[in-house]
């Protein structure tokens, strides 16, 4: 970067995902940062690449930049634009193993209206959005919510047409036999537009809330086992309908990096909000 832009001052802040006593402490460290929207109202465009960044970690600090966005319009100053850019490699993501993780939680501040404490008894529907070998994960998760739907959401169309169908064989017993989901109850999402999956997401959460309103409280969790292109459409409909996210946080990764075809590298860029959404 240094080198790109040899003219540009730099100014690199380091955040500790866990404190000392092991704990995520990423989410509230990161936000702190992006706190003073005076400061972030001195540019006209903020770009967070997502490609490398654990989802504790990205989905708050975009949070607070579309957070800090809004609060600039709101007070009638100019809005930057804020763009994410992920590189995407369908080949990297079926390779790539989770190692550790032994507790799920919520992503601050992504924990639902008001917090899911706020409800006694609500009814909880749960849409994991699937990847491979999140099985350990998947299983904490629902213990954590015990769930009275699941609704699970699969990556189709996709790069590997039948990826939807090898995701349904590789969780078949959790799906089926654990958690009884209805065949029909799948979900699909074009792998490669993250709006596609934000608007599903929107839809499935106002439909169950207006569905089961007179029954009490409903509440959608969501939580992301896919691409990181997929992330960012749950982020935005984490955001724009106060969607809690839960989430295992792993303590490391492994991967094969010589059975990774790299020649199938994208790069996406998606302008999240700023002038290209100002209505005239």
């Amino acid at each position: 970067m240094r080198a790109v832009f040899a003219t540009a001052s730099f100014e690199i802040q380091e955040v500790a995902v866990r404190d000392e006593n092991g704990r995520i402490v990423g989410s509230a460290r990161v936000r702190a940062l992006f706190a003073d929207v005076d400061w972030l109202a001195g540019f006209t465009d903020v770009i967070v690449d997502i490609s490398a960044l654990p989802t504790s970690v990205s989905f708050p600090l975009i949070g607070a930049l579309i957070s800090a966005s809004d609060e600039l319009r709101r007070l009638e100053r100019e809005p930057f634009n804020l763009h994410c850019i992920v590189c995407e490699n369908v080949d990297i993501d079926e390779k790539t193993v989770a190692e550790g993780g032994d507790v799920a939680e919520y992503i601050d501040p992504f924990r639902g209206r008001g917090g899911l404490a706020s409800d006694p008894d609500p009814t909880i529907i749960w849409a994991p959005v699937l990847g491979e070998r999140e099985q350990a994960a998947l299983r904490k998760i629902h213990e954590m919510l015990g769930p009275d739907e699941v609704k699970p959401f699969l990556p189709s169309p996709s790069q590997e047409p039948r990826r939807g169908d090898d995701l349904v064989s590789e969780y078949h017993s959790l799906l089926f036999d654990s958690w009884g989901i209805d065949p029909r109850g799948f979900i699909y999402a074009d792998e490669r537009d993250p709006f596609d999956i934000y608007r599903q997401l929107g839809e499935l959460a106002t439909e169950y809330s207006r569905s089961l309103g007179p029954l009490g409280p409903a509440r959608t969790v969501v939580s992301a086992h896919s691409s990181k292109l997929l992330s960012v459409g749950i982020l935005l409909a984490a955001y724009e309908h106060t969607l809690a996210i839960a989430h295992v946080e792993p303590t490391g990764y492994r991967l094969d990096r010589s059975a990774v075809n790299h020649e199938a590298n994208e790069l996406f860029e998606v302008w999240l909000t700023g002038e290209a959404y100002v209505t005239g």
